[in-house]
């Protein structure tokens, strides 16, 4: 019998993760290459439940009305990373900048932009973390209502679905893609493509491509969502240390050793100017970036110019 050649098998899930999911699977059977994906989107569907914000049932939600009496190892890692990057970015990560997200889409609901005095007071209302970790376990110090993980629970399932995929029936290679996530994993690199976000086209080319190999990708931009109020358009991307639209940057992509890593570094580098956000990624090890700044100039670290693929 003749050997088989390994294919590439793709699997999309919509709605997942509110996002459509794409699962690739490199095997030599379309069968186990489907039972690789099965396993991965329940994977995704049992931690989508652990964070939900949205769910009353979630460990989330029962966290924050401290109802929650043995909170599982995933969420208790999640908001172990949460606090770390809240401690050490400068404010430029914070798991309760959600907050003025609410108050930008208040504005657009009345037509006026929110004045730099109510940023401000909501900006210093929530710098300080509002929880601790104590032997492992997250604790509340204050008033966590507002405390959302979405900048890092993505990228943590995607992570999850991965390893979990990659481990059944030992397949050539794995690739989970939620959004602006991704975790590949695999004897050999994926190649992937970068997005104008300046230029969303069906037909539009990548502006760079990157080679992925057991790493972590995210990407993070609001050049085509957003607030539109009193006629003026303001990206949703909003700097957790002033409230303010970050315009700076149309998108940054970061590759990191994982997904949830690269979710952080990608949060944490884009409040920054263009340069500033290459010369933060590029003093970390294992991590690499592409800037897209808002006239489309891009922007990478040396560590980036090694992994394109051209």
């Amino acid at each position: 019998m003749i050997a088989r050649d390994p294919e590439r098998f793709v699997f999309r899930h919509h709605p997942l993760l509110g996002t459509m999911v794409e699962i690739v699977i490199v095997d030599t059977s379309e069968e186990r290459a489907r039972a690789a994906s099965d396993v991965a989107v329940a994977e995704i569907e049992r931690l989508e439940n652990t964070f939900s914000m949205y769910r009353p049932d979630s460990e989330l939600s029962r966290w924050k009305v401290d109802e929650l009496d043995d909170p599982s190892d995933e969420f208790c890692a999640v908001m172990a990373g949460a606090l770390h990057w809240q401690s050490n970015s400068e404010g430029r990560f914070n798991p309760l900048a959600g907050r003025f997200s609410r108050v930008w889409a208040d504005a657009e609901s009345n037509g006026a932009i929110p004045t730099d005095d109510e940023l401000a007071i909501i900006a210093d209302a929530i710098f300080e973390p509002r929880y601790a970790i104590d032997d492992g376990i997250p604790k509340r110090t204050r008033d966590c209502t507002d405390l959302n993980l979405n900048a890092l629970a993505k990228g943590f399932i995607v992570d999850a679905a991965a390893t979990l995929a990659a481990a059944t029936s030992s397949p050539v290679g794995v690739l989970v893609s939620a959004g602006g996530d991704m975790r590949q994993l695999g004897a050999q690199p994926t190649a992937i493509g970068i997005e104008n976000p300046l230029r969303r086209y069906d037909n539009e080319p990548p502006v760079a491509t990157v080679s992925l190999h057991n790493a972590g990708l995210a990407t993070s931009g609001g050049a085509h969502r957003g607030f539109r109020i009193a006629g003026h358009s303001y990206s949703h991307a909003l700097d957790a240390r002033t409230g303010q639209p970050i315009d700076q940057q149309a998108s940054i992509s970061v590759v990191a050793p994982d997904a949830m890593t690269a979710d952080a570094i990608a949060t944490n580098a884009h409040a920054l100017a263009p340069r500033d956000a290459v010369a933060m990624v590029e003093a970390m090890p294992e991590a690499a970036c592409l800037v897209i700044d808002s006239d489309g100039a891009v922007h990478t670290d040396r560590t980036w110019e090694q992994l394109a693929v051209s």
